[in-house]
């Protein structure tokens, strides 16, 4: 009885205050952090030999803490590892991008094994963070399903190129608008996350029914 009250007595969390932190929270973050980091690129300080690793453990770090602080403001959530969990799995995804290549060296064909290990390190970081859910929430399930399948949607978006919204640009020169289309073509399938995170939350603040809300 004493945990339904508790559940009945948390501000509920409404989704358009938490989508839109989610979402400016995380462009905010991969911007700002593509700036400095563009700017390290351009004076020397970080060579391209180590601008990959970096690019993307920042980009996971700089993202995950901003949507640690949207679900603990806005869903009344603390999810300590949150960020850390998304930068250990952007790690082993950069060491099976640089490693199965080498490994599986006997395949036919040595693209599709770093096709998968590049769609393994745009998954790792979610399905680590369900490890954080599993033993919370009631839907877990639902954020494990979803890694799972924006993991290559990501993947696939950062393969293409230019990416969705840089090749909207018709100057891409402009480092501004060009690391502003670089975030946007980031944070946008984890707007599809946050959406997810939010049904696994507030389904386990709904009221327990029969005999279980009897206890």
């Amino acid at each position: 009885m004493d945990d339904v009250k508790k559940r009945d007595n948390l501000p509920q969390p409404r989704l358009f205050p938490f989508i839109t932190a989610w979402t400016l929270g995380c462009f905010l973050a991969s911007w700002l952090y593509l700036l400095a980091m563009s700017h390290l690129l351009t004076t020397g300080i970080v060579t391209g030999k180590y601008f990959g690793i970096l690019f993307n453990v920042g980009m996971f770090a700089s993202t995950s803490s901003a949507q640690f602080l949207a679900i603990r403001r806005f869903l009344g959530v603390d999810l300590r590892g949150w960020a850390p969990m998304a930068v250990a799995g952007v790690i082993i995804g950069i060491l099976a991008l640089e490693l199965l290549p080498r490994l599986i060296t006997n395949f036919p064909e040595q693209e599709p094994v770093a096709r998968f290990a590049f769609v393994l390190m745009w998954t790792m970081p979610a399905i680590l963070q369900w490890s954080l859910l599993r033993k919370r929430f009631v839907n877990h399930w639902l954020w494990l399903l979803a890694a799972v399948i924006m993991g290559p949607v990501f993947a696939f978006v950062y393969r293409q190129g230019d990416g969705i919204f840089r090749s909207l640009l018709e100057d891409p020169s402009w480092i501004v608008l060009r690391t502003a289309a670089h975030s946007a073509d980031f944070v946008f399938p984890s707007i599809i996350l946050g959406l997810v995170l939010y049904v696994v939350i507030i389904q386990n603040r709904k009221p327990l029914k029969g005999k279980r809300a009897a206890q």
